[in-house]
């Protein structure tokens, strides 16, 4: 499966990077999506202070935490990672996440994001889910998106 969404963001391209390194979310979600059930997310950080391939990243949610593996890091305009573990209970139908987020500038004060998160999911229940996954997960990229856009 795979989602992809796109956003522009009024804020320069190093602006924007630093947000995917190390945000908080501070907005309520109003997407119907949340309240039954879907993680919101909380915070994006690099828990070792610095990125590179290999680093670990850092996604924090209402429902836990997805511990996550750096494959590509390409400052300030491209990062992917695929989750390494997680205390999530969408692991019981996800049997692998990877997410990669391009960053390219409009103007100097202009940034088109666009997050592309492919997933694996598991046998039947996996796939028994799958619209509700999708529809959450392109509600997760649409709340981060406004978070940065209005921080």
């Amino acid at each position: 499966m795979r989602v992809r969404t796109s956003w522009t963001i009024r804020k320069p391209v190093a602006s924007v990077w630093e947000l995917l390194c190390n945000s908080k979310m501070h907005m309520s979600p109003s997407c119907p999506i949340y309240a039954i059930g879907a993680p919101t997310p909380v915070e994006c950080r690099l828990p070792d202070g610095a990125g590179s391939p290999g680093a670990p990243r850092q996604c924090v949610s209402t429902h836990g935490i997805i511990n996550q593996e750096i494959i590509e890091w390409v400052p300030p305009t491209k990062l992917s990672f695929r989750m390494d573990q997680t205390d999530m209970r969408f692991h019981e139908c996800v049997s692998h996440l990877q997410d990669t987020f391009d960053l390219r500038s409009k103007t100097e004060q202009t940034t088109r994001v666009t997050r592309t998160t492919k997933l694996s999911l598991r046998a039947v229940r996996g796939w028994l889910s799958a619209p509700l996954i999708w529809l959450s997960l392109k509600s997760i990229h649409r709340y981060v998106f406004q978070n940065w856009a209005n921080s």
